[in-house]
């Protein structure tokens, strides 16, 4: 989403992984949680639950 110049925040993050493992994409959802490493966002209470 950087392409777009759109800063993603750990709500934006939640949102993805929620939309992902509802369609049971689990591999996508482990790779978005990745990406708040790679971007420096820590996971909240709400994150861990997702997943």
């Amino acid at each position: 989403m950087t392409e777009l110049s759109v800063a993603l925040d750990i709500r934006s993050y939640n949102a993805r992984l929620v939309g992902l493992v509802a369609k049971k994409k689990v591999n996508e959802a482990v790779e978005v949680f990745g990406e708040l490493r790679v971007e420096n966002i820590m996971p909240d209470v709400f994150t861990c639950v997702r997943l």
